[in-house]
C-alpha cells in the first residue's frame, strides 16, 4: 500500500467549529490502487458464498455492537447532535 499523500482536510465540530480531526487526500494513483483492491477483495468476498460471508458480517455486527459507545460519539461530534441522536 502506499503512502498517501501530505495534503489533508479538516473534520470541525459543528458546534464550536474546533478542528476535531484531520484526514488525508489520496492522490489520482492512490485512488486508482484504492480501487483495484476494492476489486481484487469484492472477488474474493464473492467467494467466501453465502456462509462465509454471512460469518463474516455476524463478526462485524458482534464489534460494531461492542464499540457502540465509542461509535455514536464520534458520530456526536461530528454532527453535532446529542449522543441519543447519534
Amino acid at each position: 500500500m502506499t503512502t498517501l499523500s501530505s495534503a489533508t482536510f479538516a473534520s470541525h465540530y459543528p458546534v464550536t467549529g474546533e478542528v476535531i480531526a484531520q484526514y488525508p487526500i489520496a492522490d489520482r494513483e492512490q485512488v486508482h490502487a484504492a480501487v483495484a483492491r476494492a476489486r481484487a477483495a469484492s472477488l474474493a468476498w464473492q467467494n467466501l458464498g453465502f456462509k462465509g460471508r454471512r460469518k463474516v458480517l455476524l463478526q462485524w455486527s458482534n464489534l460494531l455492537i461492542s464499540k457502540l459507545d465509542e461509535i455514536t460519539e464520534i458520530v456526536s461530534r461530528e454532527t453535532g447532535k446529542p449522543v441519543s441522536d447519534a
